[in-house]
């Protein structure tokens, strides 16, 4: 017991202060993720809309995040990831509080778009603080315990949302936006003295004309992750309404298998990825979209609230084995002066299933039914694996621009 308490502690050692200081802020904006896992049920269940207009206005969330992704992480690499992040909060709190008020499809996509897209420039340059912060030997965990702040927070965020939502959905989202404000007055109060990351600096190479388009590897690698986030996206989307029709499950009880998620990362995500981190870090992620696929597809056939914790459990390992460790690659692959690119395309790969995963789950959940959406994913995952798989061997080199 002693030695697996100081395996659990020693997980935690030899990160540098500002990487905690970065994590905090992440926390705080995590623990007010309350308006995206109860969007889908805000627009079919609390405005009426049918399933089709709820995806069409989900896409909105989707297309934001991919502009504010993309445009995040260019301006890290030419402002700095501390003026990034702050500022992206600070306006993303905002937007989030104003979308307590529009009621018609067009004007809620066009608000969730302009939410999404001030507020998911702060991804790319968060990842790309962290991992220019931490020393190498432990950069794998620096990025862990950054998706540990960020789930940590939605161990709070789902589970409280569902109560604010049994009052009123209005508290949603200004739960939402204050915690963005609050994480921007933290990150800026906090960093503001050392400023520990101005730049990730644009070098030679950089101008010349080399970047992620120019790197058909990474494509395919990000090609992969795409497909493998869009079927794990499904966990925010149709996860939510399959649960409230099939087994009757409010929203509070959602809210909490989605945060039994968020909670099992945090207590086990980081002894994790110290015991992986000396694996191949490509095939660490392959078994994890593997463990992704396979959970998802035994949602189909689970049948009370125990099973379906379990098989919350088994995604729940893909995820902490797969993403991680899919951020590691990238940060061993990005040339210099594209580490804000290269995560900003890391980031748009989420954006980009943000964007796929509504419209594609929600229509095929009407034209065959909720359990073959999560079969789906599980297909997904396998091919997924193998596709990771086969790439070892390519991303063991970097790319000639980086060198």
């Amino acid at each position: 017991m002693r030695r697996a308490l100081a395996f659990w502690v020693g997980a935690y050692s030899g990160l540098p202060r500002a990487v905690w200081i970065v994590c905090a802020g992440m926390l705080i904006n995590r623990a007010g993720t309350m308006v995206l896992p109860f969007l889908g049920l805000y627009l079919t269940r609390e405005l009426g809309f049918p399933k089709a207009t709820a995806g069409w206005v989900l896409l909105g969330f989707g297309l934001g995040s991919l502009l504010g992704s993309a445009v995040g992480g260019r301006l890290t690499d030419r402002a700095g990831a501390v003026r990034v992040q702050v500022g992206a909060l600070l306006a993303g709190g905002v937007a989030f509080v104003a979308l307590a008020w529009p009621r018609t499809p067009w004007t809620l996509g066009a608000g969730v778009f302009i939410a999404a897209a001030l507020s998911d420039a702060f991804r790319p340059a968060a990842m790309t603080a962290v991992v220019v912060l931490a020393p190498e030997a432990v950069r794998t965990r620096a990025i862990g315990l950054l998706r540990l702040a960020a789930n940590a927070g939605m161990a709070i965020g789902p589970a409280a949302g569902g109560l604010l939502a049994r009052i009123d959905y209005f508290w949603l989202f200004v739960a939402d936006g204050g915690t963005c404000l609050l994480a921007s007055l933290v990150l800026w109060l906090l960093l503001r003295p050392e400023r520990p990351v101005r730049r990730t600096g644009i070098e030679p190479e950089a101008r010349a004309g080399a970047g992620v388009l120019r790197d058909g590897a990474f494509v395919l690698f990000l090609g992969g992750l795409l497909a493998l986030s869009a079927a794990f996206f499904q966990v925010f989307n149709t996860y939510p309404i399959y649960l409230a029709e099939r087994l009757a499950l409010d929203e509070a009880r959602i809210g909490s298998l989605i945060a039994a998620n968020a909670v099992l990362i945090v207590l086990f995500e980081m002894p994790l990825v110290r015991l992986l981190e000396r694996r191949t870090a490509l095939r660490v992620t392959a078994a994890g979209a593997a463990l992704i696929g396979g959970g998802l597809a035994l949602t189909a056939v689970a049948s009370s609230v125990p099973l379906l914790l379990a098989t919350v459990v088994v995604w729940t390992i893909g995820e902490m084995l797969c993403f991680p460790f899919a951020s590691a690659v990238i940060a061993a692959r990005a040339p210099r002066g594209l580490l804000g690119r290269y995560m900003g395309a890391f980031a748009v790969v989420f954006s980009l299933a943000a964007i796929v995963a509504p419209p594609a789950g929600l229509r095929l959940y009407e034209a065959r039914g909720g359990a073959s959406v999560f079969l789906a994913c599980g297909a997904i995952g396998a091919l997924v694996c193998g596709l990771f798989l086969a790439q070892a061997r390519v991303f063991a080199h970097r790319p000639e621009a980086g060198r």
